[in-house]
């Protein structure tokens, strides 16, 4: 059987695998950059930070500041969540981080979607609290719905 390289792929389809590593984990990103000079290029281009889950990176790894500086200011996001989330909590910006939680809920990132729900409720009173769960719970039902995935239950 003869071998072939990823070199060899059309670069829209290199793209598509470097970003598809990205969104999987930051070790394979990291594995494929060290693969080959021309991986590492591919890695290192423009975009290709936006999918990285900078969440699922493991606590025992330190993330450079320059490769969370990289994904926020390409919108990723995890990092939009996490920084509406320190913005919200910790420096009690509270609009900046309900926009930021916002930014990322709109970009579907699941955690943001509850995170800015609830959140939402808590900063704008008890009164609000059903109605931000209705919408949640639409939105969850929007997105399930149009994944394929069935949610009535026959018994």
């Amino acid at each position: 059987m003869e071998l072939f390289t990823l070199l060899e792929l059309p670069e829209e389809i290199q793209t598509v695998l470097v970003e598809r590593a990205a969104r999987n984990s930051i070790q394979d990103l990291y594995g494929l950059k060290a693969s080959s000079r021309s991986m590492k290029a591919l890695a290192e281009r423009r975009g290709v930070y936006h999918f990285l889950d900078v969440v699922s990176v493991p606590w025992g790894l330190n993330m450079p500041y320059e490769l969370l500086k990289a994904c926020y200011n390409e919108g990723n996001p995890s990092t939009l969540y996490i920084k509406g989330v320190q913005f919200f909590y910790s420096l009690d910006l509270h609009e900046e981080g309900l926009s930021l939680m916002k930014h990322a809920a709109d970009a579907g990132y699941e955690r943001a979607v509850y995170t800015h729900a609830m959140t939402r409720a808590i900063f704008e009173g008890e009164g609000k609290v059903e109605e931000n769960i209705e919408k949640l719970m639409a939105t969850e039902f929007d997105h399930a719905h149009n994944n394929g995935l069935d949610l009535h239950w026959s018994g």
